[in-house]
């Protein structure tokens, strides 16, 4: 509140919202929860705040709340809202790894959003848990055209492309993965892994060697520690 009113907003604003998050932690207690897990909601923290806007902060309560701006900022956001609820419950059955009833639910999604960028990656990786890496691959290159610079399309289209053994293509999406979100150890492993299927075995062993600077336990550590040692890179 303190910061909405230095920056001349009214604290009514954060009023309404706490009304809102309120109102809704009754509906969906769970996830209001979540975003609340270090201070959470309560009436009392709304009646604290009401009092604090009407008492310290009354004189800031003609400030600006911008409503009409923020209204023609969420308009598609409110369009899509149907789109937004099937999304929500297509999550929860990936989640359980019920693909075919949260393929259903993707569909109608974006049959309202069409080029939604997140229910184009959330029907890819749908796909890819039905074992149709065609469809997934469809689905992710949309993805990663309606948004370049979002990691997540590149990542799942890499995976189809490797489950089909596209090795080259598959390596190229992860590159760029890894461009957009360097650091992932697991990336390193799997570019390795395409590097090993384009048979360019020196740089596939390059990126196993990186990978075990990071990892040193686990499955993949071992295959690319034994990759290594088998090629003669480690004795």
């Amino acid at each position: 509140m303190k910061y909405m009113t230095r920056s001349g907003y009214s604290p009514i604003g954060m009023i309404q919202l706490m009304e809102v998050l309120e109102k809704n932690g009754r509906k969906q207690p769970g996830a209001i929860e979540l975003m609340f897990a270090t201070h959470p909601m309560s009436r009392e923290r709304l009646q604290w705040a009401q009092e604090q806007a009407h008492s310290t902060y009354a004189r800031f309560l003609s400030g600006a709340t911008n409503q009409k701006r923020f209204l023609e900022h969420t308009q598609r956001l409110r369009r899509i809202k149907p789109a937004i609820e099937a999304m929500a419950k297509a999550n929860t059955f990936l989640s359980r790894k019920k693909y075919s009833e949260a393929d259903g639910l993707l569909d109608q999604a974006l049959r309202i959003a069409p080029g939604d960028y997140t229910a184009l990656v959330m029907r890819a990786k749908c796909k890819l848990g039905l074992k149709q890496t065609a469809k997934a691959r469809g689905f992710a290159l949309e993805a990663t055209r309606v948004n370049p610079e979002e990691a997540q399309g590149h990542l799942v289209s890499g995976i189809a492309e490797f489950v089909d053994k596209k090795y080259n293509p598959a390596y190229q999406q992860f590159d760029r993965y890894d461009q957009l979100l360097p650091g992932n150890p697991e990336i390193t492993f799997f570019k390795g892994l395409c590097l090993e299927g384009m048979h360019r075995r020196s740089d596939a062993a390059r990126h196993y060697r990186a990978y075990l600077q990071k990892v040193r336990r686990g499955k993949n550590a071992g295959y690319a520690y034994n990759r290594l040692k088998t090629w003669g890179y480690i004795k």
